[in-house]
């Protein structure tokens, strides 16, 4: 195990161009690039951040020099960067185009000067050479209060396929995001929440072939077509992309589902899914397990600076507030300069914050 190497500072990865690349369309392909930076003992790799480029179109030879960030928190080990080359297709399975990665021992990895470094494009499962050549840079630099989080928002009315499984009277417009998020896996470790068996609408849901399959066509009908994509860098980017949290004039309430690499939510009074009583089932795409769940909302502190409160209110999946912590620190991490109160929904504290949000919602609604 190599222990002689504490990581800290950001990690800045720029994913910069591709040449010769294999043809899998008709005369070219539509390449894009998924990066993925583990965490390694000997043969043991955690995940601790995930990113994917733009798809550049009919080119064999794509450009796009797309830099992304992660503060590093690693006590030890050694970081490997994993890059998968795939080909776009709209109507078929995205074709593979080869992959390569990046070793770094310790902190005094030579390359971690921010160089141009080539490297030949690999088989899937084999070391074996497949046409092109990547191009890339590793840079480690001072901490900062600074991460790279790609989202996407969603926006939709509850018609079609919403209203068969909705008892909404009326056509309503929401949003779900799903923003990516950084060291789940390395900070929850073996930690994932089972839907819970002792709850009788997750029964209903988990236990229904036919009500599983129609929420599954709701995840992808609700988390297809985005209608905004962008990078947060910070807790301050995501209260804007949130209007902190004030939606239609009134505080709100986000309903959300934390996987292994992205938290999926939504307002949680909207007006969809009411049926079945789970946007927890219905965000985690009914996942038997989730590495957390619950609801979230924004409050002032004394210094009248925003926080972030958020807890494990969910039946469907009734995670274990022993848990929390975990859940804080996930979310310090990629919200840097937010502070963040995780909070078991029966501490009586969360009742009085729901509380005044009534009161807000009441005297918003009455003017």
């Amino acid at each position: 195990m190599i222990v002689d190497s504490e990581w800290s500072g950001q990690l800045e990865i720029n994913i910069k161009s591709a040449h010769g690349v294999k043809v899998a369309d008709i005369a070219s392909s539509d390449p894009y690039v998924v990066c993925v930076v583990y965490n390694k003992f000997d043969d043991r790799k955690v995940q601790i951040a995930f990113y994917k480029t733009e798809v550049k179109k009919y080119t064999v030879n794509p450009k796009w020099d797309e830099s992304f960030e992660i503060p590093l928190h690693l006590s030890g080990g050694s970081i490997v960067v994993d890059f998968d080359l795939w080909d776009s297709d709209v109507a078929m399975k995205d074709d593979y185009l080869g992959r390569c990665e990046c070793n770094l021992e310790n902190k005094n990895d030579k390359v971690l000067d921010g160089r141009d470094i080539e490297e030949k494009l690999l088989e899937r499962d084999r070391n074996e050479g497949i046409k092109g050549k990547l191009i890339f840079s590793v840079k480690l630099k001072p901490v900062a209060p600074r991460t790279t989080n790609q989202y996407k928002v969603y926006n939709h009315k509850a018609t079609g396929l919403a209203r068969a499984v909705s008892s909404a009277s009326g056509p309503r417009c929401y949003n779900t995001y799903k923003i990516w998020i950084h060291y789940v896996p390395l900070i929850f470790g073996e930690t994932k929440q089972h839907w819970n068996v002792n709850y009788d609408a997750a029964q209903k849901i988990f236990g229904n072939a036919v009500i599983k399959n129609t929420i599954q066509m709701q995840h992808s009908n609700l988390y297809s077509n985005h209608s905004k994509a962008g990078v947060i860098y910070n807790g301050e980017d995501f209260l804007n992309l949130l209007h902190y949290g004030i939606l239609g004039g009134c505080p709100r309430f986000f309903t959300y589902a934390l996987m292994d690499n992205a938290m999926f939510f939504s307002e949680t009074g909207a007006d969809f899914f009411s049926d079945f009583t789970s946007k927890h089932a219905m965000h985690s795409n009914v996942s038997e397990e989730v590495r957390y769940a619950g609801e979230f909302h924004f409050r002032k502190n004394e210094a009248d600076k925003y926080r972030l409160v958020i807890d494990n209110n969910s039946g469907t999946f009734g995670p274990n507030p022993d848990d929390l912590d975990k859940l804080k620190r996930v979310m310090e991490y990629n919200l840097p300069g937010l502070e963040v109160e995780a909070i078991s929904y029966k501490d009586p504290k969360l009742k009085e914050y729901k509380d005044e949000f009534d009161q807000l919602k009441k005297a918003s609604n009455s003017s």
